[in-house]
């Protein structure tokens, strides 16, 4: 009779609700958003998204534009940034526009743990790790949200230790970084750029920000199975000897194509072009390039005699990093690791790689013999993707397993 009564209880008891918080930028934004609206669809959670008044954008804006049933947003209050310098690092006014608002998440935590939905879970964003202490500090069962590959997480815990270990700057190491829990060794300068430098303020707080993962009861990453097996099953391994929280793979988590960028010219173009013709080429939400590299990758894209889609942001002489180094180094390792086995860099003591450069591997990588073995192993994990998000796939059974944790910490 009284398990009787508790799943009738169950049956008439209000979904779980979890609270998201998000950094400032599409590139975070845009993902949380995705994966509040499968939690809504697939597992019936209700979400509050939680953003920062502090260096939003209205590409933040649109990104939540149209939330289904099931999931709102509230913002927290402007907090001061004018203290920092003006040349601050953008993962330092982030880091410290997170810091200084958790009394107002604490206040909004507050209130929503009274409410009749209460609040099953916490969960941070990549750059919001120090929010979990205040989870911690209400009893909230809390995971970090990494929108980013399992590498780039492994490198960014490691961080802390690698500090402690060694001296002078990352690019400077003479031997290849062996992360725990990676399969992918990386040169030092592959690592995150606010890694990159010692004396800049970002650094001391990046070794916190690996510090603060440690608070959290486990990672959601977008990431799956085949694009990387090994790292997977290395991070596991430390997972299970309780060095690390467990990383649950819920990807690939891609925002839905709209209605109106569905009628874009690009679209319409791209439907026109023969299958597997087109060269895509994008750096990422945040990173820039040169102006010189810029025009050298146009150059050479154009001499390449490949059709191509470039998303093309505006350069910047001030600061041109390629800040999607981890997806790099991870997308770029061996196929057997999950990568496609081609890379392009600047070579040392080179400002940029120049046209004829581009030219070449964007040729090799469309038609090339040697190019045939990634544009096999790209279909692969293509297949791969569409099979992992299916409704039977191991994204969608790893999510409802931290699901049923939500579920069992409300109850």
């Amino acid at each position: 009779m009284e398990r009787m009564h508790a799943q009738a209880s169950d049956a008439t008891a209000p979904p779980p609700h979890v609270v998201v918080l998000t950094s400032p930028g599409a590139g975070h934004v845009a993902p949380v958003a995705e994966f509040a609206a499968r939690l809504a669809a697939h597992h019936g959670v209700t979400t509050t998204i939680v953003t920062l008044t502090n260096l939003s954008s209205p590409d933040n804006s649109s990104a939540l534009a149209a939330l289904p049933p099931g999931v709102s947003v509230a913002t927290l209050p402007e907090v001061p940034l004018d203290d920092l310098p003006l040349d601050a690092h953008i993962v330092t006014r982030i880091i410290t526009a997170v810091r200084r608002a958790l009394p107002h998440l604490r206040d909004l935590l507050r209130s929503l743990l009274r409410s009749p939905a209460g609040v099953a879970a916490f969960l941070a964003d990549m750059l919001c790790p120090a929010a979990l202490a205040v989870a911690e500090e209400l009893g909230v069962q809390r995971h970090v949200f990494y929108p980013s590959s399992l590498t780039s997480l492994a490198s960014l815990l490691y961080t802390p230790e690698l500090a402690r270990t060694t001296a002078g700057e990352c690019s400077d190491l003479p031997e290849p970084v062996l992360l725990p829990g990676c399969a992918v060794p990386m040169r030092g300068a592959d690592l995150v750029e606010p890694v990159q430098r010692r004396a800049d303020p970002v650094y001391a707080l990046m070794v916190d920000l690996g510090l603060d993962y440690l608070r959290a009861d486990g990672f959601i990453v977008n990431t799956f199975g085949d694009m990387e097996r090994d790292t997977l099953a290395a991070f596991g391994e430390l997972s299970d000897r309780g060095v690390y929280p467990p990383a649950y793979a819920v990807g690939p988590i891609v925002r839905s194509c709209s209605d109106e960028a569905a009628k874009h010219v690009c679209m319409t173009w791209l439907d026109g072009q023969p299958d597997g013709s087109v060269l895509y080429v994008c750096f990422g939400s945040g990173g820039a390039l040169s102006t010189r590299q810029t025009a050298e990758l146009a150059a050479g894209l154009e001499a390449s005699g490949q059709r191509f889609l470039w998303v093309v942001r505006l350069p910047s002489d001030k600061d041109s990093s390629a800040e999607q180094r981890m997806n790099a180094v991870m997308l770029s390792s061996s196929p057997e690791g999950g990568g496609v086995g081609v890379a392009m860099r600047v070579r040392d003591g080179a400002v940029v790689v120049p046209r004829e450069e581009v030219a070449a591997v964007a040729r090799e990588l469309m038609v090339g013999e040697e190019g045939a073995a990634a544009r096999r192993k790209v279909q692969e994990l293509r297949a791969a993707a569409e099979k992992a998000a299916a409704p039977d796939g191991p994204a969608r059974r790893a999510l409802a397993g931290v699901v049923d944790a939500w579920k069992c910490a409300r109850r």
